[in-house]
């Protein structure tokens, strides 16, 4: 089973009952600047924003739904109307003035929101399972994300590791389009919609 298909189908399934709507991330050269500078800090997440500040998942879903919010309003996004929208949607007043829907990795280079979904999922996967870094099972979880059937020293990823990173990344695509909150009911709904989905793409095989 490639891990591709399935998620492909999970994230479809995941997101379109919730509306998603998910922006491309821009390139901000400063930002990759400052974003590299934490890397080489020591930083250990996996995405950053366009300030070079290590972010999850819900928080980038939440500046990208301000953003939404205020090409909705159809106001200048420089403007102090921007800046109360993205306020009063939690985003920080010390950038309320700046779009903040870029997502970069840790070398400072930009991402889309598919990619910072797999990085993402593979994080969340390791730390589910209490798994060691550099371990066989974290290459399993890292070739499984990138849709390989064998990690680079050549063993098989099993099926159900498969299964697993295919669900997480659906579930992360859909927080970062959403923005929904941490342990909140729609969360719970997205990662119910992606293990009834699972189930039914393997019923079809």
């Amino acid at each position: 089973m490639k891990v591709f298909n399935i998620l492909a189908g999970v994230a479809l399934c995941v997101a379109l009952p919730l509306q998603a709507a998910e922006s491309t991330a821009k390139t901000q050269e400063s930002s990759a600047t400052a974003a590299s500078a934490s890397a080489q800090a020591g930083q250990t997440a996996v995405i950053y924003d366009r300030h070079g500040q290590p972010i999850t998942a819900i928080q980038a879903g939440k500046a990208r739904a301000a953003e939404e919010a205020v090409r909705k309003a159809g106001v200048a996004p420089d403007s102090t109307e921007a800046a109360m929208i993205r306020i009063s949607m939690g985003q920080s007043p010390e950038t309320a003035y700046e779009p903040n829907d870029g997502i970069y990795d840790a070398e400072g280079k930009p991402i889309d929101s598919r990619q910072a979904a797999e990085d993402l999922a593979v994080v969340e996967v390791m730390r589910r399972g209490g798994v060691e870094p550099g371990s066989e099972r974290d290459a399993q979880i890292r070739a499984a994300a990138k849709g390989e059937a064998k990690t680079p020293e050549g063993e098989p990823v099993d099926e159900q590791t498969m299964e697993d990173v295919a669900k997480e990344i659906a579930v992360q695509q859909t927080i970062l389009a959403t923005g929904v909150q941490p342990g909140s009911p729609n969360e719970s709904l997205i990662r119910m919609g992606a293990d009834v989905m699972m189930e039914k793409f393997k019923s079809w095989r």
